[in-house]
């Protein structure tokens, strides 16, 4: 899908540019003027920016700014807590007939969700005749299901999809583990005044934010949050 993404903006004339990590965003009075990133061999490239649009983990973005922002917004920001995500994909010979999203809330798996890529489209899933199943486990840098090695996740997404009765692991072909941190924002007391205080601040920056960040930072009392919960206020998960 990123892949696509990448492509449809290059055909447009514009430029996408990997392996480079954001460390600084310049200001200049009210407007982000500048974008610093560093690549995977340590270096440091400085970008005019005309526009921003930041899918940063908000605690990272807050802590980019240069000149820093208020003490007050800084201090909100190290306060907020992500839960991280790991994905096991495995692709399956033959079709499935399996839902597009499954929520898995069993206790004798350690699964979270499923999901058939191949029904949200066939072009993400190459060659005929297979399907792509994406094991989707909640965690936490550091804890067990963080630091097992590759091959160990991938067994794992096996027994419990077999668990499940949604196909033989002997069916599963490959395997793939892709982890992602700060994929979650962490609800709990005191949460919402944390993302007003330095989620608000960035509007003044003119900057966009977009993705799980901004829909935390706009989430009203009494609305419902990301997973689907009722909330009035406050919520503590």
């Amino acid at each position: 899908m990123w892949e696509k993404t990448r492509d449809d903006v290059v055909q447009a004339g514009g430029r996408v540019i990997m392996d480079q990590r954001v460390i600084g965003l310049s200001t200049d009075g009210d407007r982000v003027i500048g974008v610093q990133s560093v690549d995977s061999g340590g270096t440091v490239r400085n970008w005019e920016a005309a526009q921003v649009i930041l899918s940063m983990p908000l605690q990272e973005t807050v802590a980019a700014f240069s000149p820093g922002l208020e003490r007050g917004v800084s201090a909100a920001a190290a306060r907020l807590r992500y839960r991280d995500f790991l994905t096991v994909a495995l692709v399956v010979e033959g079709q499935i007939p399996s839902p597009t999203l499954d929520i898995c809330a069993r206790p004798r798996v350690r699964l979270g969700r499923i999901q058939n890529y191949r029904n949200w489209s066939a072009a993400m899933v190459r060659g005929e005749g297979r399907t792509c199943l994406g094991l989707e486990y909640f965690c936490f840098k550091g804890d067990d299901l963080w630091r097992m090695e590759d091959g160990e996740l991938i067994e794992l997404a096996k027994r419990e999809l077999t668990k499940l009765g949604f196909v033989q692991a002997a069916r599963v072909s490959a395997g793939y583990v892709v982890r992602m941190e700060k994929a979650y924002p962490v609800y709990y007391p005191g949460m919402t005044t944390m993302w007003r205080r330095s989620g608000g601040r960035l509007r003044v920056h003119q900057s966009a934010v977009v993705g799980r960040q901004r829909h935390a930072q706009v989430q009203q009392p009494g609305s419902l949050d990301d997973d689907g919960f009722a909330r009035g206020g406050e919520m503590s998960t």
